[in-house]
């Protein structure tokens, strides 16, 4: 039996209502389903299809009434420690074990090595979400500075890369070592001299990180408990120079999610944690550090529903001589 012929008229005509919400059109349509190559190739050309894209508000309809459960998010400076070595000790055993893996969870990227061809293809594929800062500023009308930007979660340089021809100077952040060492390699065999490494070791070292113009982060704070999330976005956010601006995406919205820090501190490691921060939170400290969302987009980063890329800005003070000239 070949994948094709585990695909039918009825799983067809089932595809149909699932995905579209209707029957097929005509029997021309069914044919030409038939002939996808797996079931596989047959529920993602549904799932991909412009109308069932367009009909993701009625999908989304139960999620929107759904109450937030509980989640914890403020803990003492011990607690957060222990948090902390654990989320470090977790992405330091994923980068020894599967480094490229351990950033996209594909199989094309399974036991991948720095010296391997396909890690320019890899590397590629950071392209386009680094370009995810000039589309966002664009939208918001942002005229955006080079400066210097400020990436939380470099991995192994995947985006770094792309951030580099972006701004004057990337500071890299990364909590494994493990990546932190194959992503210099890759720039320094790169040719890139602008990229700062900065290994975090404690909560400390995230107080201690430099200021700058841009504030980056994708795929990264998802992996943190709530409580954590909260502590690195209350450092990071007041070193955001005036006038610049930042881009995190951060689930806030997932279903059945909650989060009790003895319940957490009692289970075992899980490897690749997800996690939420609620969004509230996540207003309230772009307030308290000044910065105004100008943008907030439920986005596609965890393949869950919830999750949202914030677009921010942090408003230019005025300097002596503009306000010389305003009061004139």
């Amino acid at each position: 039996m070949t994948p094709r012929d585990a695909i039918s008229e009825a799983l067809v005509r089932a595809c149909y209502e699932v995905f579209l919400g209707r029957a097929p059109e005509n029997d021309d349509v069914i044919a030409e389903k038939l002939r996808c190559a797996s079931v596989d190739e047959l529920l993602r050309s549904f799932a991909g299809s412009p109308e069932a894209q367009r009909r993701f508000p009625e999908q989304m309809r139960p999620r929107y009434f759904a109450p937030l459960g509980p989640i914890d998010v403020d803990v003492t400076a011990d607690v957060l420690n222990q948090m902390f070595q654990r989320v470090r000790r977790e992405w330091t055993a994923l980068a020894q074990a599967d480094p490229f893996w351990s950033v996209i969870t594909m199989e094309a990227y399974r036991s991948l090595q720095p010296e391997d061809p396909a890690v320019a293809d890899f590397i590629e594929t950071g392209r386009q979400t680094a370009a995810l800062v000039d589309v966002f500023a664009q939208r918001s009308g942002y005229s955006l500075r080079r400066g210097v930007c400020l990436e939380l979660g470099a991995g192994v340089g995947r985006v770094t890369r792309h951030l580099s021809r972006r701004f004057d100077r990337v500071v890299a952040v990364e909590v494994s070592g493990p990546s932190l060492q194959i992503a210099e390699r890759i720039l320094r065999e790169a040719g890139v001299t602008n990229v700062e490494f900065v290994l975090l070791e404690s909560p400390d070292d995230v107080h201690d990180l430099p200021q700058h113009d841009f504030f980056f982060s994708t795929i990264v704070l998802q992996h943190n408990p709530p409580p954590i999330q909260k502590y690195v976005l209350d450092c990071i956010l007041p070193k955001i120079r005036d006038g610049g601006a930042a881009l995190m995406q951060i689930p806030t919205h997932t279903p059945e999610y909650s989060f009790s820090v003895e319940q957490y501190l009692q289970s075992d490691a899980a490897g690749m944690e997800m996690h939420c921060l609620p969004m509230p939170v996540v207003f309230s400290l772009l307030e308290k550090h000044g910065l105004r969302p100008a943008e907030v987009l439920m986005d596609h980063w965890t393949g869950l529903y919830g999750s949202h890329t914030f677009f921010a800005v942090k408003a230019a003070r005025a300097t002596s001589s503009t306000r010389a000239t305003a009061s004139s």
